[in-house]
């Protein structure tokens, strides 16, 4: 009998961009990609893509945001070329934070949440923490890829992900070839639990 084939990150890729793959054959993969092989631009076709399901586009969301905007320029997040309707896409400054933060962040720096809602059952939310500080229009003008000449930097990430059963799952930054960190925590944190429709 054969040992089974070991798959390699290029063939993870390729099955993520299968359109027929279930919410369950997606996380699998990329969970176990091992290596940055691919670029940003990989998990925008994905999301920008109407073909994909709501969880296709969800869980490639995720990925872009956790494999790929830490320690990056904030205006590098480009919402604009997500495509994604205003209804889709929630980005909000945090001034005021009660409950769980799930990422860090010094005195100096900014918490800003997006939320992503693909369906009434496929949504996100991300954290990202932003330095320097400064007025909410200049960070939300910076996060949606308008406004290119500005310098603030995202210093940390952390994505909510609510899944088909229910659960959640909450990524953590990945960088450095260490895989992040990926929990199930049952239930949604109080602070991203309910997405403002």
């Amino acid at each position: 009998m054969k040992p089974p084939a070991i798959m390699t990150n290029e063939m993870r890729l390729q099955a993520i961009l299968d359109r027929k793959s279930s919410e369950g054959v997606l996380l699998q993969n990329v969970m176990e990609l091992d290596s940055l092989s691919e670029d940003a631009d990989f998990w925008i076709s994905i999301v920008s893509d109407r073909s994909y399901s709501a969880s296709h586009r969800r869980i490639a969301t995720v990925q872009y945001f956790v494999r790929h905007m830490f320690y990056r320029k904030a205006w590098e997040i480009n919402l604009s070329a997500m495509k994604l309707q205003p209804s889709e896409c929630r980005p909000e400054v945090m001034r005021m934070v009660a409950g769980v933060v799930l990422v860090s962040h010094e005195l100096d720096e900014v918490l800003l949440r997006v939320y992503f809602i693909f369906s009434e059952i496929d949504w996100l939310c991300v954290y990202l923490s932003l330095f320097p500080n400064a007025e909410d229009s200049l960070l939300l003008h910076a996060i949606s890829g308008t406004k290119k000449n500005c310098s603030f930097v995202i210093m940390d990430v952390a994505v909510g992900e609510h899944l088909h059963s229910g659960a959640s799952i909450l990524w953590q930054r990945w960088q450095r070839r260490q895989v992040y960190t990926c929990q199930d925590t049952g239930r949604p944190p109080v602070v991203w639990r309910d997405p403002p429709y």
